[in-house]
């Protein structure tokens, strides 16, 4: 059996069981309670207890009792430059994007909007939270939906393949963001020769998100879908 604990600079410390990260609300939206998790491998956790963020429009995204999380879903090129998932200020984040990248209820493109938006009511510094978004909207994981010909019309999900972020992508995209030269509306357009030398365009399956900076009880943004990606699933 593997023992439980935290990870404190790359060590498990089988003495404490679980770890508490902080509660936040810094104008992009809000985490109401903070996470309580269980070291169940190194590098893996697991929930206590459901753990909520709070969009800036009002949306709940909900990680659940038993769900893990151990910073799949963010390239691990990127943990050289900000850290392990259980290192950096984006912990409260990672838990629930990893968290909808398993359930897959909402485009992808929604799910790392939602990544980036939950950075910064973490307290990252918009910076490092831009590099964080590229990453996972180029390199992370990446899927649409397509309804069915069936009579109960059904969706299923598509899963589309990325590839792996390398450490020379990394450096670069840190460099170009930390430079000013590449900007939120050309990571999420996918336009622009900075981000198009770095990372090549956006995966297929896509939706564009809004370029501008969401607000607090901002109307959440009708951004059209593609030919290839239906209606999200019901709730």
């Amino acid at each position: 059996m593997l023992a439980t604990g935290v990870i404190a600079s790359g060590v498990l410390e089988p003495r404490r069981t679980h770890l508490q990260g902080e509660a936040t609300d810094l104008g992009w939206g809000r985490f109401p309670e903070k996470p309580q998790l269980e070291f169940i491998a190194p590098q893996e956790a697991s929930l206590l207890r459901s753990f909520v963020y709070i969009d800036p429009r009002e949306k709940v995204w909900v990680a659940k009792k038993g769900d893990t999380t151990n910073g799949a879903s963010i390239p691990r090129a990127l943990w050289s430059i900000v850290g392990g998932p259980f290192e950096g200020n984006y912990l409260n984040a990672s838990i629930v994007h990893d968290a909808a990248c398993v359930e897959k209820s909402e485009s992808s493109s929604d799910v790392h909007r939602m990544f980036y938006e939950a950075c910064l009511c973490s307290g990252v510094e918009e910076k490092r939270a831009r590099l964080l978004y590229a990453a996972v909207l180029y390199r992370g994981p990446r899927w649409y939906f397509i309804t069915t010909a069936s009579s109960d019309s059904s969706t299923i999900v598509r899963d589309v393949a990325t590839a792996i972020m390398t450490t020379q992508e990394a450096s670069r995209l840190e460099s170009a963001i930390g430079d000013g030269e590449l900007t939120l509306q050309e990571i999420e357009s996918g336009e622009g020769m900075v981000i198009r030398s770095i990372l090549g365009d956006i995966p297929s399956g896509r939706r564009i998100s809004p370029a501008a900076k969401a607000q607090p009880n901002a109307t959440p943004a009708n951004s059209p879908a593609p030919p290839t990606e239906a209606p999200k699933r019901a709730q």
